[in-house]
């Protein structure tokens, strides 16, 4: 149940990340699918003391060598290259992310890691700023064999981004302009 409590919440605040999104809305949603079911899961793993149970994903984190096969098919389906069928990439994502569990293990993996490492007030971060830092955050705490790809950032130049910078170096005017 706190699982998907956790969905509601994260729904709430996907339009609030502090970071830019990435232009590619399939990228975005695979971050996106590794924070929100990662964290997910690891909430529901903390708190097996007050609900306990036998839920699978928590039963693979604490298997370190299952973790790091649900980190390599994490790194798989974020290697796939553009040239790739977006509809062949997405049912990828699907079947190995989300039936196999890999954006749940890995990412409440990821969130264990930064809890434990940096503290609870790291990992809200994350939630504030946004999934792209989650994976930075987790890849500073981590040995190279255990990192996750990380998708490029925006460009600067990039259509979602040039009215924001537009609006940033006109200030208020802009601002008024547009309101």
């Amino acid at each position: 149940m706190t699982h998907e409590f956790f969905h509601v919440g994260y729904g709430q605040i996907t339009n609030d990340f502090q970071e830019d999104p990435l232009e590619d809305e399939t990228k975005n949603s695979y971050l996106s699918q590794l924070q929100n079911e990662g964290i997910a899961t690891y909430v529901g793993y903390k708190i097996q003391d007050v609900f306990p149970g036998s839920d699978p994903d928590h039963v693979m984190m604490d298997k370190s060598d299952v973790v790091k096969e649900k980190i390599a098919a994490v790194n798989e389906i974020f290697s796939q290259p553009d040239s790739v069928d977006l509809a062949e990439r997405k049912q990828m994502s699907w079947d190995v992310g989300v039936m196999a569990r890999a954006y749940y293990v890995t990412g409440a993996h990821m969130a264990r890691t930064i809890d434990q490492k940096l503290g609870r007030a790291a990992l809200i971060d994350t939630l504030d700023i946004g999934p792209l830092n989650f994976v930075d955050v987790y890849n500073k705490l981590v040995p190279k064999e255990e990192q996750i790809v990380r998708f490029p950032g925006p460009s600067p130049d990039s259509l979602l981004l040039r009215p924001k910078a537009s609006v940033l170096s006109n200030g208020d005017s802009a601002v008024e302009k547009l309101q």
